[in-house]
């Protein structure tokens, strides 16, 4: 639970490159969760904007993430596949271009809070968000139901 050294974590670290590689030594649910600092986050405090409450700003000195990349980008030429077919008209190949959607851009994002707190004034159209970091994703929560906590109103995402 609060790590142990893992043989294909030693592995995945021997055979993967550089920058691909896990950012830790050993396996656990609370590994590195012990308060000690190490992680730095800058957040809103809200009083500009209510709706910032707690929203990350910045995570590392980072305001995105470098982790995701995008597996078309080896493709270096931005012109579309050659159709497979000889006898398809050649000037309609960029029309029926469907080139990938850069989703590198969109997982490397750093949206919401870190999950210990959120804006208030939320509804049932309210999307929440947070960053985890080890996932090196952020999550989004989307409404489920309106229920009650102690006999207060309260949302379940």
């Amino acid at each position: 639970m609060w790590g142990y050294d893992d043989p294909l974590l030693r592995l995945g670290k021997s055979i993967l490159p550089e920058g691909k590689r896990v950012p830790f030594d050993k396996f656990g649910l609370f590994y590195g969760k012990n308060d000690t600092p190490g992680q730095v986050f800058t957040v809103f405090s809200g009083q500009e904007k209510l709706s910032d409450y707690a929203r990350i700003d910045v995570w590392n000195g980072k305001q995105r993430l470098e982790f995701w990349k995008n597996p078309y980008d080896d493709n270096k030429s931005d012109k579309c596949p050659k159709k497979e077919s000889e006898d398809e008209e050649e000037e309609d190949e960029e029309a029926d271009c469907v080139r990938p959607i850069r989703t590198d851009d969109y997982c490397n994002m750093i949206n919401g809070t870190d999950a210990t707190g959120f804006p208030s004034m939320l509804n049932e159209s309210s999307t929440l968000y947070f960053f985890n970091p080890d996932l090196c994703r952020s999550i989004q929560l989307k409404y489920k139901e309106t229920t009650t906590q102690q006999e207060l109103p309260v949302f379940r995402y």
